[in-house]
C-alpha cells in the first residue's frame, strides 16, 4: 500500500502568499486594480452579449471594492 506523503505543511502555501502580499506596497496594488478596472471595461464595450456585459459590470464592482480596502 503506498503511503502518503505530504508536499508541505498544512496552509503553508496561504501563509506564503499572505507574506508576499505584505511587500507590494499600496500603489503597486492600486495601479494593478485600475489596469484590470479598464480591462474589464473594453470587454464590456466591445461585447453583443447581455450576459458578457452584466459578468463585466459585476467585476467592475468587485474591483471597485478591492480598491476602496486596499492600503486600510
Amino acid at each position: 500500500m503506498p503511503q502518503y506523503i505530504q508536499d508541505n505543511l498544512p496552509n503553508f502555501d496561504e501563509e506564503l502568499a499572505r507574506i508576499d502580499q505584505k511587500d507590494i506596497d499600496t500603489e503597486t496594488a492600486q495601479l494593478h486594480l485600475a489596469r484590470e478596472f479598464a480591462r474589464w471595461g473594453k470587454y464590456a464595450k466591445f461585447s453583443k452579449d447581455p450576459k458578457f456585459k452584466e459578468r463585466c459590470r459585476n467585476a467592475r464592482l468587485m474591483l471597485c471594492q478591492m480598491m476602496g480596502r486596499v492600503g486600510r
